[in-house]
């Protein structure tokens, strides 16, 4: 049956028709785009994008083809049309039969108005004589895209009757890629939703934001991430990272090795830090950086020294407090595994105390209670 029905013309029709709906980003695109492709495959007078709230009756202003047949005004005229007759149609949706047996069974596939009423009961309601017959139209077509609230219905509307089998099995072929779409674009624009909510409070901090894939390519960066790293690592052309970057990216975050534990890139440079940190992100194939700039808080350094420690000693249990190991220690400051446990043994030792855990905690005490000289 299917082969008799669809020739090859058909298959290319629709696998173009797909071509183009791959290409919207927004609902509102993807809306525009469908109603325009869709004639592609299935032709009809006008085809129209709805969205309509059964418990209100409130209809969304229709999206309709750029190109329509016999319609004085075209798609503008015809989309003021409908929209100002959206009462009407509210009015009379009872007899709409498409509408209702979507309601009633859920079911999306297509329908079209003649499986339904013959020409002469169509004709006899009030929905034909105030909605349709107006708009020159004699048997419509729709099917349903799964929407939370909405009804969101594609019809394709024709002055003549009846939609042969080819039709149906190519909407029938046309209508889970169009399901998929719609998801992609509602995702993608709760994504931009988020990411402008997240770059709007980092940047007002003066940090920056960095998005990657899971090869460390650079797919969103922010006006200050692009500006720190500038300043840092000179121009860069997106979508590579600055080499110095790059090595600690596939290295630390291991984009090839989500298990690995992230740890930070902390860089001094002329009284500067830069200070690079993974930041935890709902989708795995999606790394987040965040990049913070700031000034070498000297205080810091005097209140250690008063402790006892050397600079490295200091260093060394700093990376340690915040719960780095022995090896990552190591490789954050480019010395060996035995010079960190060096390192690591005098410090408690001039601290006095016998464990890591205990240091950590007098090293807190020592950073956030700074005593009246320090302040001075």
């Amino acid at each position: 049956m299917t082969a008799a029905v669809i020739r090859d013309r058909d298959l290319a029709r629709l696998n173009r028709c797909l071509e183009l709906l791959a290409e919207p980003t927004s609902v509102e695109a993807l809306r525009r785009q469908a109603v325009d492709a869709i004639p592609v495959v299935v032709p009809s007078a006008f085809t129209v994008w709805n969205e309509f709230d059964p418990a209100t009756g409130e209809m969304a202003t229709p999206v309709i083809s750029a190109t329509t047949m016999g319609i004085a005004g075209g798609s503008k005229q015809l989309e003021k049309a409908m929209y100002d007759a959206r009462s009407i149609f509210a009015a009379h949706v009872d007899e709409q039969p498409i509408m209702m047996h979507y309601v009633r069974t859920r079911d999306g596939r297509p329908r079209a108005i003649s499986d339904f009423y013959t020409e002469e009961q169509f004709r006899g309601t009030e929905l034909y004589r105030q909605f349709y017959g107006p708009l020159g139209v004699d048997d419509q077509i729709a099917f349903q895209l799964p929407s939370p609230a909405l009804v969101v219905a594609i019809t394709l509307h024709r002055g003549w009757r009846d939609f042969p089998s080819r039709d149906r099995l190519l909407l029938n072929l046309l209508r889970p890629q169009l399901i998929q779409a719609l998801r992609n674009a509602r995702a993608y624009e709760r994504l931009c939703r988020l990411l402008a909510a997240t770059e709007q409070r980092v940047e007002r901090t003066g940090e920056g934001l960095l998005l990657l894939d899971r090869g460390g390519r650079v797919e969103y960066a922010s006006a200050n991430a692009r500006a720190i790293l500038g300043r840092w690592f000179g121009e860069w052309r997106r979508p590579r990272l600055p080499s110095r970057l790059e090595d600690w990216a596939r290295g630390q975050i291991a984009l090839d090795r989500p298990t690995a534990p992230p740890w930070p890139l902390i860089l001094d440079r002329h009284g500067r830090q830069l200070a690079i940190r993974r930041l935890p992100a709902p989708d795995d194939d999606a790394v987040a950086l965040l990049i913070t700039e700031r000034d070498i808080d000297a205080g810091r350094t005097a209140i250690l020294s008063r402790l006892g420690l050397t600079p490295r000693q200091s260093e060394v249990l700093d990376l340690a407090a915040r719960g780095a190991t022995n090896a990552e220690v190591a490789v954050a400051l480019r010395i060996s595994v035995s010079t960190v446990e060096a390192h690591m043994t005098q410090a408690l030792a001039k601290l006095g105390v016998q464990s890591r855990a205990a240091a950590a905690n007098l090293l807190h005490q020592a950073l956030t209670e700074r005593s009246p000289e320090a302040d001075r």
